[in-house]
């Protein structure tokens, strides 16, 4: 199916585990399978990551069904549990979250469930 070339934040991730997984060796080297990528790989490595500014935090269907069992169970929000849409809803009017954290892709859940 081809070759993929990875970004430089891929390339790093790599490069940070090669050597240290089951080796006796504390200290990993990285290179490539074709001496032409070597290049790219030294630009990769030279790259600085952008810092990241904040985290979106995305439930799972686990969290969901969690979420409604305890509307139904404990009679919260006056909704009802059994709608996805109303459950997503309530989820996202009730989730908090603190500092550089965020509840992400609620439109899309919420789109999904309709």
């Amino acid at each position: 199916d081809g070759v993929t070339r990875l970004d430089h934040s891929s390339v790093k991730q790599i490069a940070g585990r090669a050597g240290r997984r089951n080796s006796p060796f504390p200290v990993g080297e990285v290179t490539c399978r074709d001496p032409a990528d070597m290049e790219y790989l030294h630009k990769c490595m030279s790259t600085d990551i952008q810092t990241i500014r904040k985290a979106g935090l995305l439930p799972t269907a686990g969290h969901i069904q969690h979420f409604s069992d305890a509307i139904e169970q404990y009679g919260l929000g006056g909704t009802d549990s059994s709608n996805l849409g109303s459950t997503l809803d309530l989820f996202g009017d009730m989730a908090k979250t603190r500092g550089d954290f965020f509840i992400c892709r609620q439109n899309e859940m919420k789109g999904i469930s309709a």
